[in-house]
């Protein structure tokens, strides 16, 4: 028998074309199934049992995809805890953003207390002369309009901080969270065939132990 046909005839072994279809790629070939694949290469024997190629053949194929099931499953495992823990982030940003609000809310309040006081102590100097009236007067409006203008740039600077920094950190969040539903939904996808893949063997061999 010529080389060429030697070839030939190894190439159409059912365990060959398993082994070498899933010898790169995602799949990941054990070190004994390599040695397998490498024989039958280095060999090249004709057919012999071809019951026996295919059953060698199916059960490689089983061995092979529930070694990925698990390791797709572990993918999954570690995403979801990936997922769980930007939520907790994302919440944690959401409380520090209110705490922010408040602390804006509390010094509005303080401003509009002081005007109240600042009343107050007008209506209760009016027994003083009108020289201190007078000085009084320009004395809270020249504080009044330095307030008013460290009050306006501070709250501008705060809400700028804030919408800039609450801007980024949830669109980085929510990106994060949609490439990991994205990842999870195309791995579940995949265990789903991958598991119909392994029902149907387990159908054609329900008697074998080997596929329990």
């Amino acid at each position: 028998m010529s080389q060429t046909t030697k070839e030939a005839i190894y190439s159409q072994l059912p365990i060959y074309n398993v082994l070498d279809r899933f010898s790169d790629g995602m799949w990941k070939l054990l070190n004994e199934q390599k040695k397998t694949l490498q024989k039958i290469k280095d060999e090249k024997k004709p057919r012999t049992n071809v019951a026996l190629e295919n059953h060698e053949g199916e059960i490689l194929v089983f061995g092979l995809v529930s070694n990925k099931i698990d390791s797709l499953e572990e993918q999954i495992k570690t995403l979801k805890k990936q997922n769980v823990k930007l939520q907790t982030e994302n919440e944690e940003a959401v409380k520090k953003i209110e705490e922010m609000r408040k602390n804006i809310d509390r010094y509005t309040y303080m401003d509009e207390l002081i005007d109240d006081l600042e009343k107050d102590y007008q209506n209760d100097t009016t027994q003083l002369t009108e020289h201190y009236e007078q000085k009084l007067a320009e004395e809270k409006e020249h504080n009044v309009k330095i307030l008013a203008k460290l009050t306006e740039h501070y709250e501008q600077k705060l809400a700028e901080e804030k919408e800039h920094h609450t801007k980024d950190l949830i669109e980085e969040k929510e990106y994060r969270a949609k490439e990991i539903r994205s990842r999870c939904d195309k791995n579940e996808k995949k265990i789903k065939i991958l598991q119909n893949i392994i029902n149907q063997l387990r159908g054609h061999h329900s008697n074998n132990k080997e596929f329990k």
